[in-house]
């Protein structure tokens, strides 16, 4: 049983409370102002309320109550109220009974009105029965009302397993409303840390929130994305591999859902959980096949131009040549690299591959003309993809016997010349390369440790987990 009253000041009747102290507020009964009534007797019970006949006013409630009359929500509470008022509370499962009956659903300021009181009067047990049948019930509960009955049980009464047993009950809430729990309990986790119970909660809750927001952009988004794969390629179906910004249309529904970068993450970490890598980027894939058709043919003959003596390199370098000085790329660099290729080796020939936009600077414009006559520069005009083209060009001059490598592997000394292993031990440039958005396949090796990229003559290349090595092809003496 609990009392009903409701505050002064307008709004829901609930005591603030801060630095887990209660601010006492005068209440009284109020009856708030209305101006439409679905009957003739809620007209007359609003009469009798507003004119203090309290005793009347119930007597009427309870006649139309037993003759289960349904009520407009405003009138329902003030019939409630006036059960506390002249000492005849209704308890809340009766009420919940009688509105069962009806087929009506309780409106959120009722219920908000009865967990603000059963907080005021400190009812914890009624307040956590209240809340057990508002959440298994998926009932409507406002904002305000929901965080209050939070912060009283995790900050004043500290009822720890009250909430973890309502836990099942929680998980039926929408995302905003287990977001406001999690906020609650985190900062109930500050202040108490090695509480187990209260840790064992937020982790359920914590994942439960990240499952349930998963499942809410799956059947909003997803659907999206798979129509939409299914228009570039109609043998597409669910196997896919999603990326952001691929879907203009999924990525505006991300932003409304409010979707954080943590959350982000953890959604399309589930995705590739849930999808195959069968799709990988169509639209780019597409693209790439006929630019790289044209540029198997530029390059073979280039490469033809430059593989005829003994002994030469091709030294892909790619996009790193744009960071050798932090100040910006110059081409003397490019030509003192070229230079020291030729020296180490000992060799009359040797270029780099380098995308074309980095040199477009006046300083640097005679210098690229003249290193690409004499066949030591080819240029590639993808600005964003020399790495692609250089490792399409690596793998296509194997048939001109040289092997893939890098610049300090032990494990290439028995592939290369006892006179060249120096210079595994010479160089070494830091070079992060995305291999997994290359249309070929890699075997990774299993040693971690292993920093090698290269290719062994059977078909295959080799590459670092962290795909983080400079490499180059090594036509070894004949």
């Amino acid at each position: 049983m609990f009392c009903f009253y409701r505050r002064i000041i307008p709004g829901i009747n609930v005591r603030s409370f801060s630095n887990n102290s209660f601010h006492d507020t005068e209440y009284r009964l109020r009856i708030p102002k209305l101006k439409t009534f679905s009957s003739t007797e809620e007209k007359e019970l609003y009469r009798l309320a507003k004119s203090k006949d309290y005793n009347n006013a119930f007597q009427l409630f309870t006649n139309l109550k037993e003759q289960k009359s349904k009520f407009s929500p405003q009138v329902l509470k003030i019939g409630v109220d006036l059960s506390v008022e002249t000492g005849n509370p209704i308890s809340f499962n009766e009420l919940c009974s009688y509105l069962e009956e009806l087929s009506i659903q309780p409106e959120p300021a009722l219920l908000s009105s009865l967990i603000s009181n059963a907080i005021t009067n400190q009812q914890t047990d009624l307040l956590l029965e209240m809340l057990d049948r508002i959440f298994s019930k998926q009932l409507p509960l406002r904002k305000f009302a929901f965080t209050s009955a939070m912060d009283y049980l995790l900050s004043q009464t500290k009822d720890y397993q009250a909430v973890d047993n309502l836990v099942s009950s929680f998980l039926s809430l929408n995302c905003k409303q287990i977001d406001y729990l999690l906020n609650a309990l985190s900062i109930a986790v500050e202040k108490d840390p090695n509480n187990s119970v209260l840790l064992g909660t937020f982790k359920k809750v914590l994942l439960h929130y990240h499952n349930h927001k998963l499942a809410v952009i799956a059947s909003e988004v997803f659907n999206q994305l798979i129509a939409t794969f299914s228009k570039l390629n109609p043998s597409i179906n669910s196997d896919v591999r999603l990326e952001r910004g691929f879907c203009s249309n999924c990525e505006t529904k991300l932003r409304d859902l409010e979707v954080t970068d943590e959350e982000y993450k953890i959604l399309f970490s589930e995705v590739n959980r849930i999808f195959t890598n069968q799709y990988i980027n169509y639209q780019r894939t597409e693209q790439m096949k006929a630019e790289l058709s044209a540029f198997q043919d530029i390059f073979y003959t280039f490469s033809n131009s430059v593989a005829n003596t003994k002994n030469k390199v091709l030294f892909v370098d790619g996009m790193n040549v744009s960071y050798i000085n932090q100040k910006g790329f110059r081409i003397e660099v490019l030509k003192d690299r070229i230079a020291e290729v030729k020296n180490v080796f000992s060799i009359s020939n040797a270029f780099i591959v380098v995308r074309r936009v980095v040199l477009r600077t006046p300083s640097n414009i005679t210098n690229w003309k003249l290193l690409e006559k004499q066949n030591s520069l080819f240029t590639t005009s993808y600005d964003s993809r020399d790495d692609l083209f250089a490792v399409y060009g690596a793998l296509s001059m194997k048939q001109r016997g040289y092997i893939l490598t890098n610049d300090h592997m032990s494990e290439l000394k028995n592939d290369i010349p006892v006179s060249l292993h120096h210079i595994l031990d010479k160089w070494y440039y830091k070079h992060v390369i995305n291999f997994q958005n290359y249309p070929f396949k890699f075997n990774h090796s299993k040693d971690l440790t292993l920093k090698a990229v290269q290719y062994r003559g059977d078909g295959t290349i080799h590459i670092p987990l962290d795909n983080s090595e400079l490499w180059c092809c090594v036509k070894l003496a004949n």
